[in-house]
């Protein structure tokens, strides 16, 4: 993307628009269950950390050989 790129700022408005009612949902699970809520938290970093922690058990097996 070169600074003189036109269409930056629209694929920027796209990318945030994604997450529009991000926080809308979040309110509706958070009052059907707040057991649910806390479950879909922890799950989201879960699969946020676990293919870093792969990468670097990978990484120390590869520098152990």
């Amino acid at each position: 993307m070169s600074p003189k790129d036109p269409t930056a700022g629209l694929r920027l408005e796209q990318f945030v628009s994604v997450f529009q009612y991000t926080g809308r949902a979040m309110e509706l699970v958070w009052t059907t269950s707040r057991v649910i809520t806390l479950w879909l938290a922890g799950l989201s970093v879960a699969a946020g950390v676990f293919p870093a922690a792969i990468a670097y058990v990978g990484k120390l097996i590869v520098d152990a050989v």
